[in-house]
């Protein structure tokens, strides 16, 4: 309605400017209808540009919506110094519907139990011996998630996940850790992928990465984030300095670090991270890190760690150090079944959790202590 109206407005003094000889005045009207109608564009353009890029975001694959708020209880064990067995027998004891993915399985009083139980359970096809039902590599790799969702969808929803496999050396031998978390939004991302795991969901990104979750055991509140590899775990844009096999967050969690980097890491062979751990060192930050030594190898990080003057040390447990977490600042922690590797971030059924709590991280350094203690220095 605007332009026409200068339009007609300009024909009226071109009109006029005819009649009268006004040459000037004809000239500055059509050039102040020109002007207005490349003026009104530049405005409509502008506005839509600031409704897009200015729209209520977060960074990464996060859904523009608010962050999710739940209260529940938050546990950690480590199961070289906590009965890990009896929390998740006493957990799962207490459920009322319960659904698992294992790596792993052949604990059998947990077999007993989940069979009482009705569970719905599923196991990874290498290690399958009848119980439950045998579940595929999705995507030529491994399904090597250690999880179960109790109760999803009700005020007693639970999940119990970490580095665990359900077995006796996984609960007597092995150096482990294992957190149950008691939350509907975390339950229901775990529901998820054990469906997408089941075939009764098409794969897609997690619906909740982001939590803020309140510890009704110490009244603290804080932010988990939670991963399912691979269909979360971006890489790094090839352009990058480090390669492009980790996820971002893992990334971005690591190259935040202020003070200090510990991890405890059953297979790590991702250079991308092992450069940046290398930077960190370099800048002045506390790195130390332990492997399990049975999967030193010649793609493995801890050489060059270790020639880089790094402070890293090959696992002393007798059996196997099976963590997969990274400490940051003694107030992050990264934990799950995913392993920095190539295989666990693109072709692996994985899940991550990322905690921000000083209380938890402490507890895992705590762990870490225990581990670097034993630990075997080279001569």
């Amino acid at each position: 309605m605007i332009e026409k109206l200068n339009y007609r407005k300009s024909l009226a003094h071109l009109r006029k400017a005819t009649e009268n000889g006004q040459q000037d005045l004809l000239a500055f009207s059509l050039l102040s209808a020109s002007m207005s109608w490349k003026l009104l564009s530049f405005v409509l353009i502008v506005i839509l540009l600031l409704l897009f890029f200015l729209s209520p975001s977060i960074t990464g694959n996060i859904a523009r919506k608010q962050i999710p708020v739940e209260n529940g209880s938050f546990h950690t064990l480590f199961c070289q110094t906590d009965d890990c067995a009896a929390a998740m027998l006493d957990t799962i004891g207490n459920a009322t519907e319960v659904k698992c993915a294992f790596y792993d399985l052949d604990f059998e009083l947990l077999k007993e139990l989940l069979d009482e139980k009705d569970a719905e359970v599923m196991v990874f096809e290498d290690n399958y011996d009848g119980f439950g039902t045998e579940i595929p590599a999705r995507h030529g790799g491994l399904m090597h998630d250690k999880f179960c969702v109790l109760d999803a969808g009700t005020a007693r929803a639970r999940v119990i996940t970490g580095s665990t496999n359900p077995t006796m050396n996984g609960f007597t031998k092995n150096d482990n850790n294992l957190v149950i978390v008691e939350g509907e939004y975390l339950a229901q991302n775990y529901l998820d992928e054990w469906d997408e795991l089941a075939g009764k969901k098409r794969e897609r990104k997690v619906e909740y990465p982001l939590i803020n979750h309140t510890d009704t055991l110490t009244n603290s509140s804080f932010l988990i984030e939670n991963y399912f590899c691979p269909e979360d775990c971006d890489s790094e844009p090839s352009a990058s300095l480090r390669g492009g096999d980790a996820p971002k967050r893992v990334i971005d969690i690591l190259d935040g670090a202020k003070e200090s980097i510990y991890f405890m890491t059953f297979s790590f062979t991702l250079d991308d991270i092992g450069d940046l751990l290398i930077e960190k060192h370099e800048d002045g930050l506390k790195v130390e890190g332990v492997f399990e030594k049975r999967q030193e190898s010649q793609y493995s990080e801890y050489e060059k760690l270790k020639d880089a003057g790094m402070d890293v040390h090959l696992d002393g447990n007798s059996a196997t150090m099976h963590h997969k977490v990274f400490i940051v600042d003694e107030s992050t922690v990264l934990t799950g079944s995913w392993n920095p590797s190539k295989s666990g971030t693109t072709r692996n059924d994985e899940n991550v959790l990322i905690i921000h709590n000083q209380g938890i991280a402490q507890a895992f350094s705590g762990e870490f202590s225990r581990v670097w203690a034993v630990a075997a220095p080279e001569p």
